[in-house]
């Protein structure tokens, strides 16, 4: 019994070598079901786990010229499900690390309330306006008109490291003076 199996799935082999689409839909509903329990597995996530079966089986039309005769098709799903689900594991840690990341910085930064935005908006202007004359044509010319560093060093007739100095002094005098506001 298992050798006639064995003979239909390397007859639907053939057929999809051939580029056959029905031999496609037949091994995805021999496999479709199997494969989604297996991603769910590893992904604990059934949604997630219909998408990377879903993909292996495109991944299986798109490799299907290049597929060997004894290729067996179910170790070969299996194989494929098993590293897309790794690696969609490993896409939604780093997605999750970014995010986390980004949660934690974005307090700090946006405010919903627009008059405390324009009254930070005057402190950092005020906080600009204090810096001493070349601290603050370097620092405007970077960073508010986004010039680059060699058009800056035209511009003051500087030196290239005069100028990352510079910057350097201006964006840590802004630190001290703007940090108080950051903490609430």
């Amino acid at each position: 019994m298992n050798d006639g199996a064995t003979c239909y799935k390397d007859e639907l082999l053939n057929q999809l070598v051939n580029n056959d689409e029905k031999a496609l839909k037949k091994i995805i509903c021999l496999y479709h079901h199997k494969l989604v329990c297996k991603a769910v597995l590893i992904l604990n996530d059934i949604e997630e786990a219909r998408e990377v079966v879903n993909d292996v089986f495109l991944k299986l039309w798109d490799v299907r010229c290049s597929l060997r005769n004894d290729t067996v098709i179910g170790r070969y799903l299996f194989t494929l499900t098993k590293n897309a689900s790794i690696s969609a594991l490993r896409k939604r840690a780093a997605r999750d690390v970014k995010k986390s990341a980004f949660e934690y910085v974005q307090p700090t930064f946006v405010n919903e309330n627009p008059l405390e935005n324009a009254e930070m908006g005057r402190h950092i202007n005020t906080a600009i306006q204090s810096l001493p004359g070349v601290q603050k044509r370097v620092f405007c010319s970077l960073y508010i008109e986004g010039k680059s560093i060699s058009d800056v060093m035209q511009e003051q007739n500087i030196e290239m490291q005069t100028a990352r100095n510079t910057l350097s002094i201006a964006v840590k005098k802004l630190r001290t003076k703007l940090y108080p506001l950051t903490i609430k």
